[in-house]
């Protein structure tokens, strides 16, 4: 039994909304330490393929604030989280930078929704490619119940949603 998640389609659907929108230079938001390979490449085909130019940003040991702030300085029309990992340790590091960024630049997280540990979470929209876990965890489980998941011949996949402009607070959770 095999399971897949696919983040491709949405990923270019975020980005044809993005194209459509008037967003022609983006940038993306990378730790060292941490990628995502698979969502890197992804999202780098998409960008490729809808020529949309962009450039990037890599966290290397500055300070999560300093970092942040310098995220909100940039010339860019929008910034791409691709890097779950990266995007947590800012929002628990510097919540109210995070905060002020989101409400100050159009914000794509394409690894699903933040957490904003000690502060509220505000009504700001952000774009989001997510994945209905408790979904993907039910559908499992009733395949492994049912003996389905092992008479499949190839992967079981799910697809991500690309969730566009919505209120942050409804997929975040204060913590």
């Amino acid at each position: 039994c095999r399971y897949e998640v696919r983040r491709d389609r949405a990923i270019e659907g975020l980005l044809t909304n993005w194209k459509e929108q008037g967003i022609d230079l983006i940038t993306i938001v990378q730790w060292k330490e941490k990628n995502a390979p698979i969502v890197d490449e992804s999202l780098n085909t998409a960008l490729d393929e809808l020529g949309i130019k962009w450039s990037s940003v890599i966290l290397r040991g500055q300070s999560s604030q300093s970092f942040v702030r310098s995220l909100g300085k940039l010339k860019t029309a929008g910034l791409i989280f691709s890097s779950a990992q990266l995007a947590s340790k800012l929002c628990f590091r510097v919540p109210n930078n995070v905060i002020q960024l989101l409400a100050n630049q159009r914000v794509a997280f394409i690894n699903g929704p933040v957490s904003l540990p000690f502060a509220n979470v505000p009504d700001v929209r952000v774009d989001l490619v997510v994945v209905d876990w408790q979904w993907v965890a039910e559908q499992i489980v009733n395949d492994l119940i049912t003996q389905d998941a092992f008479h499949r011949p190839g992967p079981t996949i799910f697809e991500a949603e690309a969730k566009l402009r919505v209120p942050l607070n409804e997929f975040a959770q204060a913590i």
